[in-house]
């Protein structure tokens, strides 16, 4: 008999423990496929608008770049699902999706698009959705120390 194979999503706030979730998750998983989304927009629309910056304001942006990042992370999301699809036997472990992206469309362009074909999709594959949460006092601990440790590698941001 085969195994039932796991694909297993792990998403929540930043600071929230998601990194440390799946590092503990990844050792009941030896083997499996580990797939982390970050950086949802900043780097479509910097490629979208042929040039880095950190200083985007992403409510005026022109509504057809807008559609442009949006629709490019909707390809990696099919993409990502075609491959589980694809591979039937394989566990996967991932970090942060759709919510996130959500959170990001709604904070960041003022509005949201659909994702319920990618929660069916999800579903079909009897996907597994874990959202961590943090109370105020951690989070804002959590971000201090964050900040602090990102500052001194790479200097104040």
């Amino acid at each position: 008999m085969v195994p039932k194979r796991r694909i297993i999503i792990v998403d929540g706030v930043t600071n929230a423990g998601k990194t440390t979730a799946v590092n503990v998750l990844r050792k009941q998983m030896p083997g499996c496929t580990q797939v982390k989304f970050s950086d949802y927009y900043q780097k479509n629309v910097q490629r979208i608008l042929g040039r880095i910056s950190s200083g985007i304001d992403y409510v005026s942006l022109d509504k057809d770049v807008v559609q442009k990042a949006v629709d490019s992370n909707l390809v990696r999301y099919w993409g990502l699902l075609n491959t589980i699809k694809s591979t039937p036997l394989d566990d996967y472990l991932i970090e942060r999706l759709h919510p996130t992206d959500y959170v990001y469309q709604k904070q960041l362009f003022g509005y949201v698009g659909s994702f319920e074909p990618i929660e069916e999709a999800l579903n079909q594959l009897e996907a597994s959705m874990v959202v961590l949460t943090v109370d105020d006092e951690t989070l804002k601990r959590r971000m201090e120390d964050t900040l602090g440790r990102r500052n001194r590698r790479h200097g104040a941001s």
